[in-house]
């Protein structure tokens, strides 16, 4: 049980850094927490935020921060599920962020879940997803009806 403890602990860890190394920008470091043998994807939050290699994964960020001048990573709940080997680890995040040229800060509420196993010895992720979830959506359905189907950005 106290390994299992570890792998949690580890990945917590693991997570923490990406928030940091996220908030300040760093591609080089972000990409050091991935796994580099090309077995990875990720889903962000845009339409065609996907992709399936360390290259994309590396376009990817290159982009958030071209768009960014200052990022914050809040994770307001944070749930992970670890065997030795490998995990998950899910929350919710409240980013908050400045796009070049604005003056007044955003925020987005996201939903995150992170993969990880150990790789030469190493915790690195193998998948990442990130979303938002449907704000027009009444709360105690599944499914929108036609006209609620709009999405409102305060």
């Amino acid at each position: 049980m106290s390994f299992e403890r570890s792998a949690e602990q580890e990945l917590v860890e693991l997570s923490n850094r990406f928030f940091e190394y996220h908030c300040q920008k760093k591609t080089d470091e972000i990409m050091a927490l991935f796994s580099q043998d090309g077995d990875i994807h990720f889903w962000g939050t845009g339409i065609d935020e996907e992709g399936t290699g360390i290259d994309d994964l590396r376009m990817q960020f290159e982009r958030d921060f071209k768009e960014v001048e200052t990022l914050r990573i809040t994770p307001e709940t944070t749930r992970v599920f670890a065997t030795p080997l490998s995990g998950i680890v899910t929350g919710n995040w409240i980013t908050r962020y400045l796009l070049k040229g604005q003056t007044e800060y955003d925020e987005l509420n996201l939903r995150a879940t992170l993969y990880a196993d150990v790789v030469d010895g190493e915790w690195r992720f193998r998948h990442a997803h990130w979303s938002i979830a449907y704000g027009s959506q009444p709360e105690g359905r599944s499914f929108p009806e036609h006209d609620e189907m709009t999405i409102t950005i305060e």
